[in-house]
């Protein structure tokens, strides 16, 4: 039997620590476990950094300057971060 996939869920978050307890939460409470998450914050001001530096397990990157407001650029910034059970050449 082969073993499972992992599965990189890319979480892109600006000013909304407000909402990540509860979306942090219903990420691991998924039946699945092999994932990693991987939290990309465009430069928050609302205390994101302290509250993701407290969640074991997750990757965290903080911009400093805002890096774009469209998915792709974050998912390019992200993609950099993720680990891959097979080799992948950009």
């Amino acid at each position: 039997m082969e073993e499972p996939l992992k599965v990189s869920i890319v979480m892109p978050t600006y000013r909304r620590a407000h909402t990540l307890r509860r979306t942090v939460g219903t990420i691991q409470a998924q039946v699945y476990q092999k994932w990693e998450l991987i939290i990309v914050d465009n430069a928050s001001t609302d205390g994101t950094p302290g509250f993701v530096s407290k969640i074991p397990g997750v990757k965290f990157i903080r911009s400093y300057v805002e890096i774009g407001r469209e998915i792709p650029e974050t998912n390019n910034v992200t993609i950099r971060y993720s680990t891959e059970d097979e080799e992948v050449k950009e």
